[in-house]
């Protein structure tokens, strides 16, 4: 594979007078691979460096979100979450409804690992299970319909208000299963999940045959045979349809994408904002 044969792994080299270091550099076949960092074109070979926080690939950071997005994404939040009493009382307080959702979703997980330490064995021990009186308290502290949570293949599943599906895999060590979900991961913790994630986009970058590989701080996808060029087809009518209408038509004419619609409106932004 032309990642093992050419990568060149560069980890702890660090930039000059600057926080970030390069991880990996490695070269692709242009004609073979076509290869997008938060919504822009990347020319091989690619260069990762990180601060610890983020990736960037060849100097390529995040694209700031521009306010006329920010407006339709907190209108679809508003739409379902609005009446979910937690999110109303943060949105009164200040935040978006974008904020409040997460701080809802941190609130809730919590909640849930406080309700289930008590009982915590006898969950475990139940199997697939619903409606038993260890779930059933666990419920009523969360303010959830009884039904609305179960124990199915050695996971706690609940659902919560706005349809957010909590679960907790009842395998997994006691100190990890009841640690805050959103505590921030230790630096080390951070450093690994950056390589990995440079790892992984590497080795999708240096797979046989043509691609399209699609990348950004969460994950990466990479798109092969027909799918490839289907996709790359749908970000060239993107880019058309940002143009004439802006993101909202990209959401409404491409719900049906391979490509998700939030980055499709990225690198539409990109290609109409060139040097960003």
């Amino acid at each position: 594979m032309l990642a093992h044969l050419a990568l060149v792994l560069l980890a702890g080299t660090p930039l000059p007078s600057s926080g970030w270091r390069v991880v990996a550099s490695t070269p692709f076949d242009p004609k073979q691979v076509t290869f997008y960092w938060e919504g822009a074109p990347i020319r091989s070979p690619a260069t990762f460096t990180t601060d610890g926080r983020e990736i960037k690939v060849n100097g390529v950071t995040v694209l700031p979100t521009i306010a006329s997005d920010t407006a339709g994404v907190n209108a679809r939040i508003a739409a379902v979450f609005a009446g979910v009493p937690l999110v109303d009382s943060l949105v009164a307080q200040g935040s978006s409804y974008e904020e409040a959702v997460d701080k809802y979703g941190c609130e809730m997980g919590r909640r849930l690992r406080r309700a289930l330490q008590p009982s915590l064995a006898a969950v475990r021990a139940s199997g697939t299970t619903q409606g038993g009186p260890q779930l059933n308290a666990i419920a009523a502290e969360l303010r959830i319909p009884r039904d609305a949570i179960r124990v199915r293949d050695r996971t706690l599943e609940c659902i919560i208000g706005g349809g957010v599906h909590l679960r907790v895999p009842l395998d997994s060590p006691d100190s990890v299963l009841l640690a805050d979900p959103c505590a921030p991961p230790s630096p080390e913790t951070r450093r690994a999940n950056l390589e990995k994630r440079v790892a992984s986009t590497v080795t999708a970058l240096g797979e046989p045959g043509p691609r399209l590989v699609i990348g950004d701080q969460a994950r990466t996808v990479s798109y092969t045979g027909p799918a490839a060029a289907q996709a790359a087809d749908q970000i060239r009518q993107a880019i058309e349809i940002y143009k004439r209408d802006g993101a909202d038509a990209v959401r409404r004419e491409g719900k049906d994408f391979l490509v998700p619609a939030h980055v499709l409106i990225l690198i539409a932004r990109r290609q109409l904002s060139p040097g960003r």
